[in-house]
């Protein structure tokens, strides 16, 4: 007993939006991760998330905990 065409798409469509969702999640890991070491070198917080694409609100609360 194989699947339908119709679970065959469904199964396809949730592997693609599971796909989506960790590689949004890997790269908003290494925003956070890349703003942690930028401001440990100093940069100023306006300029970690101008380069990270991260909120400023995000970006000092990071700072604020390093």
């Amino acid at each position: 007993m194989g699947l339908s065409m119709k679970d065959t798409a469904l199964a396809k469509y949730y592997i693609n939006e599971g796909e989506k969702k960790g590689f949004a999640e890997g790269e908003k890991q290494k925003a956070l991760e890349i703003a942690v070491k930028l401001l440990k070198k100093g940069n100023s917080v306006e300029d970690v998330a101008d380069i990270t694409g991260l909120s400023l609100e995000q970006v000092r609360v990071i700072n604020e905990r390093k």
